[in-house]
């Protein structure tokens, strides 16, 4: 949390604190720290340990879904690594999150539609992943998950970057920022900011 909102804070002691908890504890902590920092392959290891244990609680695994396919699409496409599994990941995680779903709408919806956009991106089917953008957001503020709604925007944002299509870019990613600012979070302010002043003048 305190990485988070942009504060300084003890990283040892952390470590410390967290050692002190059950390990499928110390990985949920872990993996949506690493999530929100962008440490994308660090959030798969972690976020693997999550999944893949007999531990956890179901609920705790269909939650983590999202981050699994996500961070699994961020990995594959920084060209880090050529794992062909990695690249069965994301629709795996994306039938969870639809069985999920199909148990809780109000909370498993809008992560549906946003792991689907970001397998239309990275597969390049930009109709269909404009659709699913807009449905993850519209989702995300309906069940009031102000923080995936802010990363819809941003992922967004990312998409009609990658497109050349700046100014929705540039609109998607100030919506995100306005949203991770309602959140508390400066990291992600800050994060947003400096993907808004990378994109060129439109």
């Amino acid at each position: 949390i305190s990485i988070l909102m942009g504060k300084e804070c003890n990283s040892e002691a952390q470590e410390d604190r967290l050692e002190s908890v059950p390990p499928e504890t110390k990985y949920f902590h872990k993996a949506i720290r690493a999530f929100w920092i962008g440490h994308n392959e660090r959030c798969h290891y972690f976020t693997e340990k999550i999944v893949s244990g007999d531990n956890g609680g179901r609920h705790h695994k269909r939650f983590f879904m999202l981050y699994y396919g996500i961070s699994a699409i961020r990995t594959v496409s920084s060209g880090k690594t050529k794992k062909k599994i990695l690249k069965q990941i994301p629709p795996y995680a994306l039938q969870a999150l639809k069985e999920a779903e199909s148990y809780s709408a109000w909370n498993f919806r809008n992560k549906a539609r946003l792991l689907e956009a970001e397998i239309f991106s990275f597969e390049g089917n930009h109709y269909k992943a404009n659709n699913c953008y807009a449905s993850a957001i519209m989702t995300a503020k309906s069940s009031g998950f102000i923080h995936e709604q802010g990363l819809a925007y941003e992922l967004a944002g990312a998409h009609y970057a990658k497109l050349g299509d700046h100014r929705s870019a540039w609109d998607f990613f100030t919506h995100a920022k306005q949203c991770y600012s309602n959140w508390g979070s400066q990291l992600k302010v800050d994060c947003i900011s400096r993907q808004i002043d990378s994109l060129q003048t439109f």
